[in-house]
């Protein structure tokens, strides 16, 4: 089965062109969010430590959990340990404020 030049940018690179767009504009996404509701143009996932206890609850799940790791359950991991750790991280600064 002969694709020829133009089959394979229709089989193979549309698909990555397509999804590095979807990530890119779900990344702006999230950061145009985070911005505007915390009322900071500085704001990014690393200051208020997101990645960070994403990263965390990543690690400790691979410390108490048995050997199999599926992606769909370390992205639900992941993306449990980030809101966690930002609600620690609004719950100080609500403290702070006050």
């Amino acid at each position: 089965m002969g694709f020829g030049s133009s089959g394979i940018i229709y089989l193979y690179r549309l698909n990555r062109i397509m999804a590095a767009a979807l990530v890119g504009l779900v990344l702006g996404l999230t950061g145009s969010l985070l911005q505007s509701s915390l009322r900071n143009s500085l704001v990014d996932h690393y200051i208020l430590g997101i990645g960070s206890g994403g990263v965390f609850a990543v690690m400790l799940f691979y410390l108490f959990s048995p050997t199999t790791y599926y992606l769909a359950v370390l992205t639900l991991v992941t993306a449990t340990g980030g809101l966690v750790a930002l609600t620690i991280t609004i719950m100080v600064m609500e403290m702070l404020d006050k």
